[in-house]
């Protein structure tokens, strides 16, 4: 009882992408409630792809 997480487990990395998707979200001003998982799908395919070139990148976007 009380366990939360076991080894070597913490929160940064939550508190690390929620503080960069807050800047990220604040160009959108305004967004809706109804299009936030689109806005959110898009945040983690850029993460996800960063590192990819933009011609392997734009195949990925094709492909979906």
């Amino acid at each position: 009882m009380g366990e939360y997480a076991r080894g070597d487990v913490h929160v940064n990395n939550c508190e690390n992408r929620a503080s960069v998707l807050k800047p990220w979200l604040a160009v959108y001003r305004g967004i809706s409630k109804d299009n936030i998982g689109l806005y959110l799908s898009l945040f983690h395919f850029q993460r996800a792809t960063s590192q990819i070139p933009s011609l392997q990148r734009l195949k990925l976007i094709v492909k979906a």
